[in-house]
């Protein structure tokens, strides 16, 4: 539950956003799923985000299509793989650019 209070705390301070704080709430959002956190307490603790909640709705739904794993490595793949599609987005998307001007 304290991780489901962060996912929130991280996307409410996003505001603009910028691409390491999509980072890790991705990552964050992937590693509840692999450690077996129910999509419907996911899906409450986006749909209390505010704003941002279309986003968020969009990120458990996509990591919740994502296998849940048994191993750790594979699981830390899943993670990296999640977060890291996250940031690539936002960087060709220019956001970290117009967040510094």
């Amino acid at each position: 539950m304290k991780k489901m209070m962060m996912v929130a705390a991280i996307a409410v301070s996003i505001n603009a956003g910028t691409c390491e704080k999509l980072y890790e709430l991705a990552g964050i959002i992937m590693k509840q799923r692999q450690n077996g956190a129910s999509i419907v307490d996911m899906m409450r603790t986006a749909n209390e985000a505010g704003p941002l909640a279309p986003m968020m709705r969009t990120m458990v739904t996509l990591a919740y299509k994502v296998p849940y794993y048994e191993t750790s490595e594979f699981k830390r793949s899943a993670i990296k793989e999640f977060s890291e599609r996250y940031y690539l987005e936002c960087v060709d998307q220019g956001i970290d650019n117009e967040s510094k001007n």
